[in-house]
Parts: C-alpha cells; structure tokens; sequence
C-alpha cells in the first residue's frame, strides 16, 4: 500500500495534472484580469470619447452661429445696395475676413448665380437651378430657415469639394429674394478641427439628418471624396439616430457600411444645439485595443515570468522529488529486503534453535526419569533449572516469531466492537476464583483488524491482571476517555524512569521470579497500534499501579 500509494503521488502523470491545474488556474487568473481591465479601458476611453465629442460639439454650434450672424450682417448691406450683381467687392472682402471659406456667392431662387468672390473663366456666372444641394436648401429656406447647412457638392466655381452654408435674404413680406451662400473646401483642414486629439485611424464627422456627410477630418482612407459626400451614409449611426428619434447624444457601434469606417468601431455622437446636425467620433476597436494592451502588457509580462519562474521551480522539485522517490524507493526496497531476510533468519535460527532446546528437554527429561532415584538432590535441582529454562527459551523463541510477523500480515479492516471484544478476552484471561474487581466503561467501535487488536486487548489486560494480582484490594479499570482506550491497574507498578524501556523486546523491568513473563507482549502491542496509524504510552508508579493509554486512527479510510 505505501509503495502503491507513493508511485501514484510521483507519477509523471499526475505532475502533467498539476501543472495542468496551475496552468488552467493562470488561464483563468489572466481572463478575469484581461476582461476587468479590458472593462475599465472601455469605461475610461467612452468617457474621453464624450469629452471631446461634448467639447467638439459646442464648438461647431459656437462657429455656426458666429458665421450666421457675419452672414447676416452682410445679407443686411446687400439688401442695402442698389443693384446686387455689384456687390462683388462686398464677397471678397467677406472671403477674405473667413479664413475657413473658398467662395461667398449670391444667388437668385431660381438657382443663377448673380455675384461671387471667384471670378470665374470667361466671365459668365453658372447658374445651380439643377445642383441638388442647392434646390435642397432653397426649398428649406423657402419653409421659414433663415441658414441651411447644405450638402457637399463640386462648386463649379471654386473646382473643390465644398460644403455650403446658404443665408436666406428676404423682403418686407417675408419673401425669399436672394440666396447668401459660403463654402467650407473639404480639402483642406479648417479651423474648428485644428488641434482635436486624433488617434490612429479615428476620425471627426459632421452628418446632416438625411446621412450626408458634411464635413470629415481626417479625409477617409481609400475613398474618393464623390463617394462619401454625393450620397447619404447607411449605416450603424443614421440607423440608430432615425431609431431613436435622434437623441441629443448616445453610443453607436459601427458595422462598417458607414463610407470609409472600419468594422467594430464605436461611434459617439452628440447634436449640435441650434442645427439639425450630429457631431460624431469614430474609434476602431484597434485603437481600444491598442490603448488597453499599452496598459495590461507589463502586468501580462510579470504574469508570464511568474508562470515560467514557477512552472522551472515546479519542474526542478518534480526533479528533486523524482531523485528522491527513487532514493526512498530503494530504501523501501531494501528495507523490504532486510525485513525478508530478518524474517528469514528468525525462522531459521527459530529452527534450528527448537531441535536441540528439545533435544535437550528430551535428553533432561529421560535423564530425570532414569537417574532421580541415584542423583544427589541437588543434581536434581539443577536438571529441573535446565528444564525450565529450556521452557523459556522456547517462549522466546515463540515470542520472537509472533513479534516478527506483525511487520508480514496484511490487516484485514472491519468494524471491531471493542466492547464485546474486551468482554471476551476478560474472560479468558481473568483466572478462575479471582478476587480482581474490574470496572469497565461504554468504549466506541473502530474499524481495524480486529484478530490484531484482539491481541492488543490480550496483552494489556493479562499484564494488568498479572502485576495486580498481588495487591491487597487487586482493581483493574477499562475505558475511553480524551480520545484514547486506557487499561489501568492498582498493581505494581514500575519507574517512570525506565518507561522507556517497557515497549521494547525481551525488554523487562521485572525480575523474572517476581512476575513470569518473555518481555515481547507489549513490543507487539506498539507494532500493531502503530500498523493501524496510533500511538501507546503509559504512566505507572512503583507499588501503586500502572496505566496504559493508546489512540487509534480509524481505518475505514
């Protein structure tokens, strides 16, 4: 059994399980860290996001209204001047005065293009009347707007891309009379993108309610301009705002239908206040990816270390524990071996001892027999003292065999009643006529051998019946108590001094002509206690009794 036992624990295979264990137990320490931390990146980067989409926002809002009212302003000194197409002058000093624009134009409803800040090649001014961002704003200037921020489109006189603000000018009756339009060049940066904190493959966008986009920065990658400004965008965002009735601000996740996004970004969004206009950052999940693993890669790299400094360590003691499972297995084996060849040798020095002990029995005996009438009695005397000695050195012999093969028989495990089985040895061993008073208490089954622990009972209460028959009152007690079985005499005692000396074999502290006796019955007693996982000690005081106290390990494990 121990050596069964110590082959599963040393096993290659079940060193494969540890380290298995460990390494599912760092797998799983690892993804609650990444999940945990991927969720705080997550929470840290939306609230940065709607920072700078809050910030954004209201700084376009701000830049809206601050060109409405210049284009206001201006609208007032062109309904002032007595003939329009002469304001020219008035649209390039306008120009000049905005950075951000390309063109300031003035245009009849009809859609001709009556002043500009361009002069254009040939002198003759186009006219929009079949431009679909411009009819688009006129019919929304015509239902009451005083600004319409309309869609890009290629300005015909500026050759760009251009996103254009359109200013209705009216008459005393309300009636729109002239068409004030701006542009912003959608190939160049403006003004209220300078500085905005980018990261990688982000992007700011500014889309009307229709899914035009107006304005982009940076341009996208890869798409012309025609593709993402002449058509409304499908997508995530348009989806979710026409959804939702077009909240004042949300989160969106891209599917990458949205012109020139990627799959799996997040979309954060706010309107701006005073236009029908949503303002939006866009943020490839690579970018949160990127900002999480520039946070967790040194924690991985410390786990990692830790995982190899300890899976080294691990194999290094699986190492060691191998070199010395095979040492202790060597030991075993030729501890195995010396007990074979101890129990080898007691049978046959039993043997050969027997034959001449009787021998010499025999030889004493017929010697007696023939002799006794003509032998002095003191010859007599001595023949009886080889006869008797021969009896003991016989018991020894037996006692030296018993002790031997405690170490040899497999314990048979089963339920012992240890009550009924201390009855029954009392009755066997407490002779007949005794006046020995014996007083025994309720003790608890265990699982054991129980011929062993018969054999324990057997000793322990035939020493106490030996050494107390002598005393005047001779009492003898048997029980459980603090969770140990204890037989305890009123007897003679012994020295605790030499309590050493009492479990050991042919180890005796009485004479032989006091009490009779080999000396090996309680040397076998602690090798079967110690076979079921106890332990014995005792406690004795000379002429006033002994003790014997031993725990058991219940062997049903």
């Amino acid at each position: 059994m121990l050596q069964r036992h110590r082959c599963l624990l040393t096993a290659p295979r079940v060193r494969r399980v540890v380290l298995g264990l460990a390494s599912l137990l760092l797998l799983l320490v690892a993804a609650a860290f990444s999940w945990l931390s991927w969720q705080r990146e997550q929470a840290d980067q939306l609230r940065t996001q709607q920072g700078l989409v809050e910030i954004g926002a209201q700084a376009l809002d701000a830049y809206f209204l601050g060109l409405e009212r210049d284009m206001a302003a201006l609208g007032r000194q062109i309904m002032a001047a007595p003939d329009p197409r002469g304001i020219g002058p008035l649209l390039e000093s306008f120009q000049r005065g905005n950075p951000d624009l390309n063109i300031a134009i003035l245009t009849r409803p009809d859609g001709q293009i009556l002043a500009a800040s361009l002069k254009p090649q040939g002198g003759a001014l186009p006219s929009l009347a079949e431009t679909a961002s411009f009819v688009d704003a006129r019919k929304s200037l015509e239902r009451g707007n005083s600004l319409v921020i309309s869609r890009s489109f290629y300005g015909p006189l500026s050759g760009d891309w251009t996103t254009p603000l359109r200013y209705a000018l009216r008459d005393r009756d309300g009636k729109l009379v002239y068409l004030l339009g701006v542009g912003l060049p959608l190939s160049k940066t403006l003004s209220f993108w300078k500085d905005a904190p980018i990261p990688p493959n982000a992007a700011l966008a500014l889309m009307r309610d229709d899914g035009f986009v107006v304005a982009r920065h940076p341009a996208a990658s890869g798409e012309s301009a025609e593709r993402l400004y002449s058509r409304p965008l499908i997508g995530a965002l348009t989806q979710y705002l026409a959804d939702n009735g077009y909240p004042r601000n949300g989160v969106a996740l891209s599917d990458g239908s949205l012109g020139g996004e990627h799959t799996g970004s997040t979309l954060v969004f706010r309107r701006l206040a005073h236009y029908p206009l949503t303002f939006y950052f866009r943020n490839p999940r690579s970018n949160l990816i990127a900002a999480w693993w520039q946070d967790v890669w040194f924690d991985f790299l410390l786990l990692g270390l830790m995982f190899a400094g300890g899976a080294a360590i691990y194999w290094w003691s699986a190492r060691r524990q191998a070199r010395w499972d095979e040492e202790r297995s060597q030991r075993i084996e030729d501890l195995e071996t010396a007990n074979q060849e101890l129990a080898s040798f007691t049978y046959a020095i039993s043997h050969d001892l027997r034959a001449p002990l009787r021998a010499i029995d025999s030889y004493t005996a017929l010697h007696m027999e023939e002799l006794a009438a003509r032998l002095p009695q003191a010859d007599v005397h001595l023949l009886e003292r080889v006869r008797e000695n021969t009896m003991r050195m016989g018991k020894l012999i037996d006692g030296l065999l018993d002790f031997s093969r405690q170490s040899q028989v497999a314990l048979n495990i089963r339920r012992v009643d240890i009550h009924a089985l201390v009855l029954s040895v009392l009755r066997e061993e407490m002779p007949a006529g005794s006046n020995i008073k014996v007083h025994l208490d309720a003790m608890p089954d265990r699982h054991g051998d129980p011929v062993l622990l018969r054999k324990v009972w057997k000793n322990l209460i035939a020493n106490a019946v030996k050494y107390s028959a002598r005393a005047s009152w001779p009492r003898i007690e048997i029980g459980y108590e603090d969770g140990a079985y204890f037989v305890r005499d009123n007897g003679a005692g012994f020295d605790m001094a030499h309590a050493a000396r009492l479990f050991g074999v042919f180890s005796r502290l009485h004479h032989d002509t006091e009490f009779d006796g080999t000396g090996v019955g309680l040397a076998i007693v602690r090798r079967i206690i110690e076979r079921h996982g106890g332990h014995i000690w005792a406690n004795g005081e000379p002429g006033k009794g002994a003790e014997f106290r031993f725990a058991l390990v219940d062997q049903r494990s």
